[in-house]
């Protein structure tokens, strides 16, 4: 079964693409795009669901037009934009939760919480006995190349927000030097 992440959820994503980009970037990948996909990227808000795949092309395109095919590149960039992404989330749909939870009962919940925006993605998280972090499996999501970037991003900046001390995260894909893969594996760590 596809994925799809809800529209209202993924104009953060995209809007923290486009920022950490610029305008003269964004507007060279949005040209590159499929006429049905650009259509999609302008305006996610307008779109109930949108197919992980619409995604998955944006970021190839930023992978290709912007980063050269440099991964480094890629992977700063999205990590970057997912920080991003989770600012705007824990102070928007997620504040309640954000101002109330530790960084062991945001990790036990961080798997639901990222598959409330998607339909056909399932999670599991294997808790550290430390209690200081563990992994976090996404299944799902094998239609959105480099995503595994953007939601390290994503985890990292929650984690801090929810008290953790130099938290890290990795994927295990990712790290193994694939772009996209429908089992993503994320290492989570703080102090």
């Amino acid at each position: 079964m596809p994925a799809y992440e809800k529209g209202s959820s993924i104009k953060a994503s995209y809007d923290g693409v486009r920022h950490v980009l610029g305008e003269a970037d964004w507007d060279r990948v949005v040209q590159a795009l499929p006429d049905e996909v650009r259509q999609i990227v302008l305006a996610p808000e307008k779109h109930a669901m949108i197919p992980s795949s619409v995604t998955g092309q944006l970021y190839s395109t930023v992978f290709k037009v912007v980063c050269g095919g440099d991964r480094a590149r890629i992977e700063r960039l999205l990590r970057t934009a997912g920080a991003q992404d989770a600012e705007e989330m824990l102070n928007g749909v997620f504040s309640v939760f954000a101002r109330f939870v530790s960084p062991h009962q945001a990790f036990k919940r961080a798997g639901g919480m990222l598959a409330s925006v998607y339909t056909g993605v399932g999670h599991e998280t294997i808790e550290d006995e430390d209690g200081k972090g563990g992994v976090l499996v996404l299944t799902g999501l094998g239609e959105e190349p480099f995503s595994a970037c953007l939601i390290c991003g994503w985890i990292e900046q929650a984690c801090l927000r929810f008290g953790a001390t130099n938290p890290r995260v990795h994927e295990r894909q990712w790290d193994a030097g694939h772009n996209a893969s429908d089992r993503l594996e994320f290492v989570i760590r703080w102090e």
